[in-house]
């Protein structure tokens, strides 16, 4: 379409997402741009012209807005290829996240099993953690739920051009990533030397050789994740980076400690033979030597008070407890004192200001990771 004959409600894709020109002062020369959201962009006409020759702008046919499922062509209009792929792609895993009437499934483990169920049945490698799958959810569902929403806005991102030639390029990609990416973990500069070496063979004789640091500056732009599925599987994957991140293990003793409770498959009964019920256990393990650091038993159920107690239990020595006891004075319990952080899950019990208060009197935790 011809842009002097651009008129209002012209359908265009402007950086990548599709909007409306809704209105045209021709007499500052001033174009009004609006989302689906109804937010406004005001345009210059040079630098609405300028940014239209530069193809940062496309016009469109009314019957080329694609929605959620007006279209089955795999490339959309005003995109490349694998920018259209890719946004195909980012709404496969979406709809694997979502119930019967559209809505967003709310189980964390309900929507990991629906997630690899579909990499498996798309037969992808490209695997999209559970965080990044909401946020797309979440962009893609503020913008009316349109598949250009999801096409990757990266055209402007890092060199223009690669400094590489597309085949060295498509030798490390192909070949030499593949080769770190294995269980053995190789080295950065023995992958690098195996590379060298395959690049004398015939068949990739006319490939450049390249540095040891080029691969390097590759490899370090891989994902965490993506290494982690590759050589120890999506399972393990899940486990270490069950929030989209990895999960940061402790470098030394007291650092992190872990509080839970649990129901002890006991019954108490009195002098008397009644039942009292099951007891309670409340525990705090010292994450690196996984060392018991206090404990609380109780008939009742989890609550603020069964954290207070056992916290002031891993924080005190245990010498009165051994002295008192003639079952343990041959025994030694050194597990004590201040840790740094304390790992709890979500439970009301264990974010309760109580709770809150009680531990920065006791002064045992300077950092309370109440989120981890």
């Amino acid at each position: 379409m011809n842009i002097t004959k651009l008129e209002a409600n012209q359908p265009i894709i402007f950086d990548g997402m599709p909007m409306t020109v809704e209105k045209i002062d021709e007499t500052n020369g001033l174009f009004h741009v609006v989302n689906s959201q109804g937010r406004m962009w005001i345009k210059e006409r040079t630098e609405f012209m300028r940014m239209f020759a530069d193809g940062e702008i496309k016009l469109m046919q009314q019957n080329n807005v694609v929605g959620e499922e007006e279209s089955t062509r795999r490339t959309l209009p005003g995109t490349t290829e694998g920018e259209s792929e890719m946004a195909y792609l980012r709404l496969g895993y979406i709809k694997s996240c979502l119930d019967e009437d559209g809505r967003w499934i709310t189980n964390t483990k309900e929507r990991n099993i629906l997630q690899h169920e579909h990499m498996l049945a798309s037969n992808h490698d490209d695997r999209l953690s559970d965080r990044q799958i909401r946020r797309l959810y979440e962009k893609w569902n503020a913008n009316g739920r349109m598949l250009y929403a999801l096409v990757p806005n990266n055209r402007k991102k890092g060199n223009r051009t690669s400094r590489m030639g597309s085949e060295q390029d498509q030798f490390i990609d192909d070949v030499v990533i593949p080769l770190y990416m294995v269980r053995e973990q190789p080295t950065i500069s023995g992958v690098h030397v195996i590379a060298m070496a395959m690049l004398e063979q015939k068949k990739y004789a006319h490939i450049k050789p390249f540095s040891r640091a080029t691969l390097e500056r590759r490899i370090l732009n891989l994902s965490e994740y993506d290494k982690c599925v590759k050589r120890e599987g999506w399972l393990a994957a899940q486990r270490k980076f069950p929030h989209g991140s990895m999960v940061v293990k402790p470098e030394y003793m007291m650092q992190l400690a872990e509080l839970d409770h649990t129901p002890i498959d006991v019954e108490v009964v009195d002098e008397d033979g009644v039942v009292l019920g099951r007891v309670w256990l409340t525990l705090i393990i010292e994450t690196v030597t996984r060392m018991i650091l206090g404990y609380h038993l109780s008939f009742n159920a989890p609550n603020a008070h069964s954290v207070i107690y056992a916290v002031k239990h891993a924080a005190l020595s245990k010498d009165e407890i051994i002295e008192n006891d003639p079952d343990l004075k041959d025994y030694e319990w050194p597990c004590y004192g201040l840790f740094c952080e304390l790992s709890i899950d979500n439970g009301k019990d264990l974010h309760a200001n109580m709770v809150r208060a009680a531990i920065f009197s006791i002064n045992s935790c300077g950092d309370y990771a109440g989120d981890i």
